[in-house]
Parts: C-alpha cells; sequence; structure tokens
C-alpha cells in the first residue's frame, strides 16, 4: 500500500467500513511510514472531537426575525397570485430574511429543510417537458448553492470553535475550489486558534494541490504553524509537490529552537529530497 492509497482509506478505516485485510495493509503501512503514522494520528484526535461537538443553540430572536420576514412575504405575494408555485418559491429566496438568518449556524436545519421542500416540489409538481420551469428550477439550485456558500463562509467566521469546524467541512462538501471559499480556507489553516478547525481546513484543501494559489500557499502557512502535527502534514505536502524554492521555508522552520527533534529530523531530510530535484 502506497501514501496516497492509505490517505485515501482513513476515513473508512475510522468509521470502521473496511475490510479486515485491507485494515491490516493500513496497520502495516502505518508501520513503515512515520508520516502516515502521525496523519493518522491526527485524523483520529480530530474523528474524536467531533464526535464530542456539541450542537449550538440557536439565536434566541431567530424565530422572530424569521416569523417576519415569512409574513412579508406572504403579504407581498398576495399581490401575485397569478404567479406559479415554483415562482413563489424564487421570491421566498430573494427575501431578506434569509440573509439575516445566515450568520447562524441553526439557520443550517432551515435551508436543508427548505432544500427538501424544494426537491419535492420539482419532483412531484415540475413538467420534464417545460423548458420554463426547468430554466427556473436551474436558477433555485444555482440560488441554494449560493446560499451554502454563503453559509458556509459565515460558519467559518463564528466565534464558535465548532461553528467554524461545521463551516469548514460544509465547505468541503460543496466548492472548495471557488475563490472566496479557497480564499477562506487558506485564511482558516493560517490563522484559525483551534487546531482541529486547521486540520480540517488543511484536509479539504489537499485533494487540490493541483491549484497554484494552494501550492505558493502551503510553504508560507508551514511557518505559521506551532502545531507538530500541522508542521509535519505540511511538510509532507510540500515534499509531495517537489518545489525546490520550498527549501527557504524549512530551513527558516529549523532556525526555532523549540521545534520536536521528529520535525526538525523530517525538515532535514526534505531539504536534501528537494535539493536533488
Amino acid at each position: 500500500m502506497n501514501c496516497s492509497r492509505f490517505h485515501k482509506r482513513v476515513a473508512d478505516n475510522l468509521a470502521s467500513t473496511i475490510k479486515p485485510t485491507l485494515r491490516m495493509q493500513m496497520e502495516q503501512h502505518m508501520r513503515d511510514c512515520p508520516a502516515c503514522r502521525e496523519h493518522y494520528a491526527s485524523m483520529q484526535t480530530l474523528w474524536k472531537s467531533m464526535g464530542e461537538i456539541p450542537d449550538s443553540s440557536p439565536d434566541p430572536d431567530m424565530d422572530a426575525r424569521f416569523f417576519s420576514s415569512l409574513e412579508r412575504w406572504q403579504r407581498e405575494e398576495s399581490a401575485f397570485a397569478s404567479t406559479t408555485h415554483t415562482a413563489r418559491l424564487s421570491t421566498w429566496f430573494n427575501s431578506p430574511g434569509w440573509l439575516i438568518a445566515a450568520g447562524s449556524s441553526a439557520a443550517v436545519l432551515v435551508m436543508l429543510g427548505i432544500g427538501i421542500l424544494i426537491g419535492w416540489n420539482l419532483a412531484f409538481k415540475s413538467s420534464p417537458d417545460s423548458d420554463p420551469a426547468l430554466s427556473t428550477v436551474d436558477e433555485l439550485h444555482r440560488k441554494v448553492s449560493a446560499l451554502e456558500r454563503e453559509m458556509a463562509l459565515s460558519l467559518m467566521h463564528q466565534a464558535s470553535a465548532s461553528d467554524r469546524l461545521r463551516g469548514v467541512l460544509l465547505s468541503g462538501a460543496l466548492a472548495p475550489t471557488e475563490a472566496p471559499v479557497m480564499q477562506a480556507l487558506l485564511q482558516t489553516l493560517d490563522t484559525d486558534p483551534n487546531v482541529n478547525v486547521r486540520l480540517a481546513a488543511l484536509e479539504v484543501l489537499q485533494p487540490h494541490l493541483d491549484r497554484p494559489e494552494i501550492q505558493h500557499s502551503l510553504p508560507d502557512s508551514l511557518l505559521r504553524q506551532s502545531s507538530p502535527i500541522l508542521q509535519a502534514e505540511l511538510i509532507r505536502l510540500i515534499l509531495q509537490l517537489e518545489d525546490p524554492k520550498a527549501t527557504n521555508a524549512l530551513r527558516e522552520l529549523l532556525e526555532r529552537n523549540h521545534l520536536e527533534d521528529y520535525i526538525r529530523s523530517t525538515a532535514e531530510s526534505g531539504i536534501s529530497q528537494l535539493e536533488m530535484i
């Protein structure tokens, strides 16, 4: 088993959904590969932390704002009784109440419920042969995607670490390569005070290492980290990219007085490896 295959199976192993033979192969690989062993230990910590995250309490004023927005929408709809059911849903999504609710993590549940209602409406109410209806459906899908993206970005700027972690994971399930989302993830990796949130951001970014903006950010991000787990992960990814320019960041890291012996030896080995390219 190589490192790439190992990383793809980490989540399955933590969830106990892989075959015993594959688990044995992963255990053997960890015995032979210190970097993957460190990676697995960090993911175990993150996995456990996610299971201990308490549910966030909704904003006490959210219900009042939501129902006020709903009442306003109903008044506006009474003036357009001839519109279709799908068009009315589109008007609802344009109401300002949704922008207000987006700042609270509890709004995730509200938005998911609306998504289910839209899905039911499209499945049972829309005609597949109607081009105007399909055009409206596409527009609704775009609006739902935009709301989810704004929700993820909003969560990543909340005071609660659990909210920020939810925002990172939600962004990974949506469109992490979109410029605003990627910028938010890179900022989270560099500056978030919680190591688990930073680890989650790195995990979301890792499948997109072919993006130049990520490649250029990793050496600088390495120098902003104090956690040995994150330092080890970033060194591994930098070496994977085989960019000789990253040796400057590794040398600067070695100048730190308080550096774990394993990180120091890994950085020294990495410099030698990059200088041979």
